[in-house]
């Protein structure tokens, strides 16, 4: 027999080797303090505590209505509350719920058209097709332009078509966009594209790898092809590539060349082309 009525097994010697619940020590005459739950037999702090309350080595009461807590929120509400935003309140049906409504739990079976959620309280996208979606989990089938399980994303600006609904890709791409979904931009002046680093097509009067290269200006329709050769459009033109025109001074010994030389701005950006007149001496052989 124990010598101890804390004691709920004793040793030979009749020390206690087991407390009775709601005691510790090494004599088990220390009560704890975890409000009916149980607690550490040698140190004593919390091990578990009752309904409406949390465990942080001792019990600490959640917020009121509350059946289970942690630090930071609700985590389940007695019948007749709801969680919501880690907060218990009271369950009401909703105008949005047009089906059963459990009472305790807030749940509705059928919501109003352009809501979904356990309650019926959250709000299909605006973008769902007909403006309805799954009372689970709000998906939909999406309108043009837009794609995602529940249509929260518009299909890029560079797509020539509808986007996949799912995923957002598109082909073929506009002219100076690239990428699965097209919403990649190409270099300036550059239509096509399937890395930022090589254009395949250049907007009309450039050329080059990244279409950074003007056409000469007398280039017959202002344009040339990829290594900036192009027919001219006057016979005295620098062939092939159509920047200088040469042209003979009437009843002199000199020829006047004419070359089209870039305006840049401040940054050094190209802005326009003007002449730059030259007159070169050369000899008239009879």
């Amino acid at each position: 027999m124990c010598i101890n009525n804390n004691c709920y097994n004793c040793r030979k010697n009749k020390t206690c080797h087991m407390c009775k619940t709601g005691r510790w020590g090494a004599q088990c005459d220390f009560e704890c303090t975890c409000l009916g739950g149980s607690c550490d037999l040698t140190y004593g702090y919390c091990v578990s505590c009752p309904d409406g309350y949390y465990n942080a080595s001792t019990c600490i009461p959640c917020e009121e209505n509350c059946k289970r807590c942690n630090i930071n929120q609700c985590l389940e509400c007695y019948a007749g509350y709801r969680t919501q935003e880690g907060k218990c309140i009271k369950v009401e049906k909703s105008d949005t719920c047009i089906g059963n409504h459990n009472a305790d739990t807030g749940e509705c079976t059928l919501c109003k058209i352009g809501y979904w959620g356990f309650s019926c309280n959250e709000h299909c996208s605006a973008y769902c097709l007909n403006r309805t979606c799954s009372i689970t989990n709000g998906y939909c089938p999406c309108k043009v332009g837009h794609f995602g399980s529940s249509c929260q994303y518009s299909c890029s600006m560079g797509c020539s078509t509808e986007c996949d609904p799912y995923y957002g890709v598109c082909y073929p791409c506009m002219d100076g966009f690239y990428g699965e979904r097209c919403n990649e931009t190409c270099p300036h002046n550059c239509l096509d594209c399937n890395v930022p680093t090589f254009c395949t097509r250049c907007k009309k009067g450039f050329y080059g790898e990244l279409c950074n290269n003007t056409c000469g200006f007398a280039c017959l329709y202002s344009s040339c092809d990829a290594d900036g050769r192009c027919p001219c459009i006057d016979k005295y033109a620098d062939q092939p590539y159509c920047f200088d025109i040469i042209k003979p001074t009437t009843g002199t010994t000199q020829q006047e060349i004419v070359t089209k030389v870039p305006v840049t701005d401040t940054t050094g950006r190209e802005i326009s082309m003007k002449d730059n007149t030259q007159q070169q001496v050369f000899s008239i052989v009879s």
